[in-house]
C-alpha cells in the first residue's frame, strides 16, 4: 500500500518499501517526487490581521512537542497529554501543572484517547496501553500492527484503527480483543488520522475510498455503509477519496468530508444521504449541534448549518494549510502553517484575534473547554491561552 499525506506540512518522513510508498511532510525522499511535493514550496502568504474584538492571551505553555496524530485531550480528570518518545501526562489545565508523569519507554504513533479517569495510548511496537487517572498502568493488549488512529474510549470499550487495515474493539476493564473487523484499501490511500466516533452502542468511521460505515460498538457487526466520496480520474492519484478527520455525529445525522472529494451527512439510523456538497479537504471537519466547519484544500474555511446550508467562507487563510478546527460557542478556533493560533466569528466568519505559539505546526486540531484553548505543535510544546475580551 502506498500512502499520500493527508497534511501538507507534516513533517519530513518518507520511506521507501518493496510495495509500498509512505509520503509524509509533502516530500518523496528517494523514490523521485510528485509535482507537488517538492521541497521548494513556495513560502505561505501573510497571515491575515485580526480585528482584535477578543484577545487570546497566553497562560502557560509546557514541554511537551507532538506530532501528527498526537494531540491531548480534556476530560474532567484533566488534561491528557502526550509526546512521540512515550511520555504520558496529566496536567492540572489551568496552570499546566504536572500532577503526574510517566515514560512509556515505547514511542507512541497516536495520542491520547480518554473519557473521565480513563485513558489509552498506541505504541509503535503494535501495543494499546491503559491508565488510569493516578498514572498506574492498568493492562496492555497487543494490536498486531501499527495504530493508526488515536484511541476511541467510551464506557464499554476502546477502538483503535491499525496499518494492517483492522479496526479493533477492547473491553475497557480488560483489555480483552472483543473483537476485529478487516478490509480492503485502493493501492494509493492518505497516511491521515481518521478518527472513529461514537454515539450510544455505535461507532462511526470513514475509509480510504471515500466510504463511510456505522459499526456495533459491542460486537463489530457492520450495521450499514455509505459514499461520502466516489474515487474518480485517469490515475491513482486523481482517485484518492479517502474520507479525513473525525466524523461529526449529532443524535440524528452523521457528517464527514473526503480528499478529492465531498462533504456529506447521513441519517444515523439507516445511513441514507441527508445533503451534500462538493468539497475536497485533507485536515477533516468539525461540528456542533447546528453547524459544521471545515478547511477545504485551498486554505477557505466553510461554515454550513447541520441541515445543509452554506452561512459563510473566510479566505483570507488561502495557502496557509489551517489545520483541522474545534467548534464553540460563538467560534471556531484553528491553526496555520506557522503555528499561528485564530479565533474565528461563528457569526460571520471574521478573524477576532490571531496569537503566535512556537512557529511550529500543529499536531492537530485545537482543543476548547469555557474560556481557554490549548494547542499542542508539532516540535514545539503544548500551549495554554485564555480568551479575553478587549
Amino acid at each position: 500500500m502506498r500512502a499520500l499525506p493527508s497534511r501538507p506540512f507534516a513533517q519530513r518522513r518518507a520511506v521507501c518499501q518493496t510495495a509500498s510508498l509512505t509520503l509524509s511532510a509533502g516530500l518523496l525522499s528517494g523514490c523521485g517526487s510528485l509535482p507537488w511535493t517538492s521541497s521548494s514550496r513556495a513560502a505561505p502568504p501573510p497571515a491575515p490581521a485580526a480585528r482584535g474584538s477578543v484577545v487570546l492571551r497566553k497562560r502557560w505553555s509546557a514541554d511537551f512537542p507532538g506530532a501528527v496524530n498526537i494531540v491531548p485531550i480534556l476530560t474532567e480528570s484533566g488534561l491528557w497529554v502526550a509526546n512521540p518518545t512515550g511520555r504520558l501526562a496529566l496536567l492540572d489545565p489551568q496552570s499546566g501543572a504536572v500532577r503526574w508523569s510517566v515514560q512509556i519507554e515505547r514511542a507512541l504513533t497516536a495520542g491520547v484517547g480518554a473519557q473521565g479517569s480513563f485513558a489509552a495510548v498506541a505504541s509503535a511496537d503494535g501495543s494499546l496501553l491503559a491508565f488510569d487517572a493516578q498514572g498506574k498502568r492498568l493492562w496492555r493488549a497487543e494490536l498486531g500492527a501499527e495504530a493508526v488512529t488515536v484511541p476511541t474510549v467510551t464506557e464499554q470499550g476502546v477502538y483503535v484503527r491499525c496499518s494492517d487495515r483492522r479496526t479493533l474493539g477492547f473491553d475497557r476493564k480488560t483489555g480483552r480483543r472483543i473483537w476485529s473487523l478487516s478490509r480492503s484499501a485502493p493501492n494509493l490511500v492518505l497516511r491521515q488520522t481518521t478518527g472513529i466516533a461514537a454515539l450510544d452502542s455505535r461507532l462511526f468511521l470513514g475509509f480510504p475510498g471515500g466510504r463511510l460505515a456505522a459499526l456495533d460498538a459491542l460486537g463489530g457487526a457492520q450495521i450499514w455503509e455509505t459514499a461520502v466520496a466516489v474515487p474518480r480520474g485517469s490515475n491513482e492519484i486523481e482517485r484518492i477519496a479517502d474520507v479525513v478527520g473525525w466524523p461529526s455525529v449529532a443524535q440524528q445525522d452523521v457528517c464527514a468530508v473526503a480528499f478529492q472529494g465531498r462533504l456529506a451527512c447521513f441519517d444515523t439510523a439507516t445511513g441514507r444521504m441527508l445533503w451534500s456538497r462538493e468539497l475536497s479537504s485533507s485536515m477533516g471537519l468539525a461540528g456542533s449541534a447546528s453547524v459544521l466547519a471545515v478547511a477545504d484544500e485551498r486554505g477557505h474555511l466553510h461554515a454550513f448549518s447541520r441541515s445543509g446550508a452554506s452561512l459563510w467562507r473566510q479566505t483570507a487563510l488561502a495557502g496557509r494549510t489551517p489545520s483541522a478546527p474545534v467548534l464553540s460557542g460563538s467560534r471556531v478556533f484553528l491553526a496555520d502553517v506557522d503555528g499561528l493560533l485564530y479565533a474565528i466569528a461563528l457569526e460571520d466568519g471574521a478573524i477576532e484575534a490571531r496569537v503566535a505559539t512556537d512557529g511550529r505546526p500543529a499536531s492537530g486540531a485545537p482543543i476548547q473547554s469555557g474560556d481557554r484553548v490549548w494547542l499542542q505543535t508539532r516540535g514545539g510544546a503544548l500551549h495554554a491561552f485564555a480568551i479575553e475580551s478587549v
